[in-house]
């Protein structure tokens, strides 16, 4: 059983409550303002931690970003910017669900769902 520190439930609230997909280095800076004596070494493992028992999720791209939403969706990023928005589209959620029955490899248990180009103000 892991303890429950304080710097944990900073991280986590942090998380929780941004839109924007931050960075390792995005959330040590950001919660180093309340934690002046925090690490980044314990930022990166916090966070590293809270991938693993699932408390949060990593999105891949040129650095990995951590999103604090436990909600069902997707996400867009930009290959231009650099942006990740989340995206809630329920009608590929239902095929993919619909799918998983198909899958011989194993049984799913959940499932990542990530688009990637270049979001309008890029594109333009």
């Amino acid at each position: 059983m892991q303890r429950i520190t304080n710097q944990k439930i900073i991280i986590l609230d942090f998380l929780r409550k941004t839109k924007t997909h931050p960075s390792a280095e995005q959330v040590f800076l950001e919660v180093q303002k309340k934690l002046p004596r925090i690490s980044k070494a314990t930022v990166y493992r916090v966070l590293a931690d809270f991938v693993k028992n699932g408390a949060i999720q990593s999105v891949a791209g040129k650095i990995t970003r951590f999103d604090g939403n436990k909600q069902t969706h997707q996400h867009f990023t930009c290959k231009g910017c650099g942006n990740i928005a989340d995206l809630y589209n329920t009608k590929i959620e239902k095929y993919l669900t619909e799918k998983q029955a198909l899958i011989e490899e194993g049984s799913v248990d959940n499932f990542e769902v990530n688009f990637y180009g270049k979001c309008k103000k890029c594109k333009n």
